[in-house]
């Protein structure tokens, strides 16, 4: 009878655990959900895809550039840029910033292949 009890109060335990860490991720997913929340995240994978191209089509070694200090700067700039806007502008701002910075590196990566090889015409 003893092992019963003991087992009893160790599986009474183990569901109080997994009811509080259930509670846990509820929280953790409705902070989440938050639009500031999800406005960084955007950024966040804007930023590091941008980090990654320039990374790619410059050959620079950009990791040990750290976006949790470069992010607020740009949030700030971005911040700045909206005006009065709401979020969606700001979203689409960024992505716009986003693509011309992609498309510039690509047009200077280009233009500098071209200079390299000087006895091609296209």
């Amino acid at each position: 009878m003893h092992d019963r009890a003991l087992r009893k109060k160790e599986l009474l335990a183990l569901g109080a655990m997994y009811r509080a860490e259930l509670v846990a991720g509820r929280e953790a997913i409705r902070a989440a959900a938050q639009p500031q929340a999800l406005a960084r995240a955007a950024l966040q994978q804007v930023a590091g895809r941008v980090v990654g191209a320039a990374e790619q089509k410059t050959g620079l070694d950009l990791s040990r550039l750290d976006l949790a200090t470069v992010l607020p700067l740009l949030a700030g700039g971005a911040s700045l840029l909206r005006g009065r806007g709401g979020l969606v502008r700001l979203l689409l701002r960024g992505g716009a910033l986003a693509g011309l910075a992609t498309g510039a590196l690509a047009f200077l990566r280009r233009r500098r292949g071209r200079a390299a090889a000087p006895g091609e015409h296209l």
